[in-house]
């Protein structure tokens, strides 16, 4: 109920992001791929407060083949919360994810750092693929260009991952049930 009295709040200060600006209603899918430890070390990690924690996760934009899989080491060491993130193409992120060769050769140096940080932290974790969360972002920034973001999340369903790499099977999905805006 809070929503539209915030969107109109704030609609003079902030301006659709990027990614938003070219969708309908200033909306978009998010996909993300969780990796973790078999007995769930970083979940365990979230639930029970660490202050210093992380997250292996794999992001797409598109549930179908194409386009780009982002690979991301999200960490907090105390109040600070870093993102790194590399992206590779569909086929290629596929075979990465699951212990294929890195195409170095086709990146630069800088995705291949983070991406080699990726695959370091999850062997080391001993994370793999556990589950996949969807949601549809409408994203605004600062119409004045501070580092200002405001997400609306909503229609968040999850799935096990399965044995399917990164296609995000339609028939697993089950809706979360949490009421309202995120």
């Amino acid at each position: 109920a809070q929503v539209e009295p915030i969107r109109t709040y704030l609609r003079p200060f902030v301006r659709p992001d990027k990614y938003a600006s070219l969708c309908q209603g200033w909306r978009y899918p998010v996909y993300s791929l969780y990796l973790d430890s078999p007995v769930l070390d970083c979940l365990r990690a979230t639930e029970e407060g660490h202050k210093n924690r992380f997250k292996l996760r794999l992001r797409l934009y598109s549930a179908g083949p194409g386009g780009l899989a982002f690979f991301e080491v999200k960490r907090r060491m105390d109040r600070l919360i870093r993102k790194h993130r590399a992206s590779l193409p569909w086929t290629d992120a596929d075979a990465f994810l699951h212990g294929g060769p890195l195409p170095r050769a086709s990146l630069n140096p800088a995705a291949v750092e983070e991406l080699d940080r990726f695959r370091e932290m999850t062997r080391s974790a001993q994370a793999a693929p556990v589950v996949w969360v969807h949601y549809t972002r409408e994203v605004y920034v600062s119409a004045a260009g501070e580092p200002v973001r405001l997400n609306f999340d909503t229609e968040l369903g999850h799935a096990a991952a399965g044995a399917d790499g990164l296609a995000c099977a339609a028939a697993r999905w089950r809706p979360t049930p949490l009421p309202g805006v995120i």
